[in-house]
């Protein structure tokens, strides 16, 4: 039931599915990734997801996690080699859903 992200080859659940509803928690994340995700927020992006136990302040929709990591985030990596000509080690992210 929970997204797995792949993150440079070791699986990690940081989404989650409630309802349909597919979302990722800012705190199941990595703290780079936490980090860097809580710089490019804004309150449209940012929702609340209640549950039968719980409320969750720190959710965005997985759409706009994947949004943003394809599109703007910058690993630490890339931004310490910006001046170099060497090709970038983008780190690669897969999706995969259990049913």
């Amino acid at each position: 039931m929970y997204p797995v992200l792949i993150l440079n080859g070791i699986a990690m659940e940081v989404g989650r599915k409630y309802r349909g509803i597919e979302f990722v928690r800012l705190s199941d994340l990595p703290d780079e990734l936490q980090q860097a995700m809580t710089n490019w927020l804004n309150e449209d992006i940012l929702i609340k997801i209640k549950t039968d136990e719980s409320l969750f302040s720190d959710c965005i929709l997985l759409k706009d996690f994947q949004y943003w990591y394809q599109n703007i985030y910058t690993p630490v990596n890339d931004l310490s080699e910006a001046g170099k000509a060497t090709p970038s080690k983008r780190r690669s992210i897969n999706f995969a859903f259990e049913r």
